[in-house]
């Protein structure tokens, strides 16, 4: 009952209540000076996180510039698996951890980084996540397409986006300068001012740069956002601030893409540069997977390239021109195709390209067979869910005394508003949301599985503190679409990593770096 008063109340809170959703995480409104005014906030977390709940719900999301944490915390209460922040100023990182430690948020489920965000984003791995948020950090750099080419690298799906654009019809970027003095500013990039020099690029710049990178580009109605007014976000409404959303279209993720052919491309082809058992790549083969990387890691991809070929070629995994056809035709007609037709006529490349994607989808197919089902089986009770309402106190002795009083009939809501250390859960009358039995701490896992719905969990020490739970709502693991796909794709990633392991590799390479 607790939850779906919760539900019912939402709306009316952040509508009521300037603040919005976080009226009930007012840390957040304390711990930065960033765009705290008017309905901001309230209107921000309506646009870049409740209109995208179903893309962040189970995602695992990277929070570009993550500042004090809020967006990173807005996103794992939408349900994210998993968020990583990326944050250059240390005292912004340090409040961030305080923040999400004060909302109990287990430390499982977060990791922030302190670093500059391009440098950052070049050293993780493709694969690792579904959604990158990146908000107020476009206008603060003059790298935005070495950045978005970072974030395309890593092949997310969607791309969330909140910034500033020129009112410019053209591909243009304006120059500027920040004060890195400022909380939310870029660091310097001189030392001659010590000033930050920045660049502001129009709607249609972003829009080629995106289109280029295979992203299709939407924006967000602002109109449908401040519906109580424009309080605090003037920018919108005159359009000098938009939020977006980049969704990418079907890639060509798991195709090495040629290098262009000149008079050095004999001698590339010449240098070995690793030996994955009996196949020697070259230099020339090597390099090519370094544009689709960026880093060093392209010599890994390339490895796993090469012992993904010749895995089809031990299965005799073949593909056919209708199969091709299909598929170029898909692709030709995406707005990634169409920027492929301009930037090149290398009709062989392509088909290249396409042909290994086939390949690996059937070696996938065959890697991975039907073990989704018993895999999902085997791992299941993590993936179970459950829906919490909880109360902090500070010692077994108070932990006793509100025990003591809900088991004689107090309101869980109403203790929890009373005595609760938890901002989250003293304001919001203990309710805390859903959970993955994954992401809950082991030693309470087992009680709450124990707990009926409805029924209580009496007082658990954890982490010098003390807490009481009422189970509100459980739902079993399903193997949905999404569910098959992630673990379709851990197992695949479990038999390269154990070719890996089995496989003799070499990389001369580095021998002569």
């Amino acid at each position: 009952m607790l939850a779906e008063a919760q539900a019912a109340n939402t709306e009316a809170l952040d509508s009521d209540d300037p603040r919005g959703w976080f009226a009930r995480y007012p840390r957040f409104l304390s711990s930065s000076r960033t765009d705290v005014r008017g309905r901001r906030m309230a209107y921000r977390h309506r646009a870049l996180i409740e209109r995208h709940a179903s893309i962040l719900d189970g995602a695992r999301v990277l929070d570009l510039a993550s500042h004090d944490g809020r967006w990173s915390f807005a996103a794992l209460q939408a349900g994210a698996r998993h968020v990583t922040g990326i944050e250059a100023k240390p005292e912004l990182l340090q409040r961030a951890h305080a923040n999400l430690q004060a909302y109990s948020v287990p430390a499982s489920r977060y990791h922030f980084v302190q670093g500059d965000c391009l440098r950052t984003l070049r050293d993780l791995r493709p694969g690792q996540f579904d959604c990158v948020l990146c908000f107020g950090f476009l206008y603060h750099t003059l790298s935005h397409f070495d950045l978005l080419q970072a974030i395309a690298t890593l092949g997310a799906r969607h791309l969330i986006l909140d910034t500033l654009l020129l009112d410019d019809p053209n591909a243009s970027v304006r120059l500027a300068f920040d004060d890195p003095a400022q909380e939310g500013a870029a660091l310097a990039t001189s030392n001659a001012d010590g000033r930050a020099l920045v660049g502001i690029p129009s709607r249609h710049a972003l829009q080629v740069m995106l289109t280029h990178l295979g992203f299709e580009l939407a924006d967000i109605d602002w109109r449908k956002i401040a519906t109580s007014g424009w309080d605090g976000v003037q920018d919108y409404y005159k359009g000098r601030r938009h939020s977006l959303l980049a969704t990418r279209c079907q890639p060509l993720a798991s195709a090495p893409r040629s290098i262009t052919s000149g008079p050095d491309t004999a001698l590339l082809e010449s240098v070995p540069a690793a030996q994955v058992g009996d196949r020697t790549l070259s230099l020339a083969e090597v390099l090519r997977h370094a544009r689709t990387r960026g880093d060093t890691g392209f010599v890994e991809h390339a490895i796993g390239h090469a012992l993904i070929v010749s895995a089809a070629e031990r299965a005799g995994i073949e593909v056919n021109d209708a199969e091709r056809e299909r598929l170029k035709l898909q692709y030709l007609a995406s707005p990634q195709g169409r920027a492929y037709q301009a930037s090149t006529a290398d009709s062989a490349e392509l088909d290249t390209q396409l042909d290994d994607c086939l390949r690996f989808g059937k070696l996938k197919g065959q890697v991975v067979g039907d073990r989704v089902r018993t895999f999902f089986e085997q791992g299941r009770g993590d993936l179970d869910e459950v829906w919490l309402a909880q109360i902090v106190v500070a010692d077994e002795q108070q932990a006793m005394k509100v025990w003591t009083g809900l088991l004689a009939g107090e309101d869980f809501e109403a203790a929890a508003r009373r005595c609760s250390l938890d901002e989250d859960s003293a304001v919001g009358g203990g309710f805390i949301g859903r959970r993955r039995f994954a992401d809950i701490a082991p030693e309470l896992v087992e009680r709450i599985r124990a707990t009926e719905v409805g029924e209580l969990v009496a007082p658990q020490s954890h982490a010098d503190v003390w807490w009481l739970f009422k189970v509100l709502r459980k739902r079993p693991a399903r193997l949905d679409a999404r569910t098959r796909s992630e673990l379709h794709l851990a197992l695949f990633e479990r038999w390269l990593e154990a070719e890996r392991e089995r496989t003799r590799v070499e990389i001369p390479l580095w021998s002569m770096v």
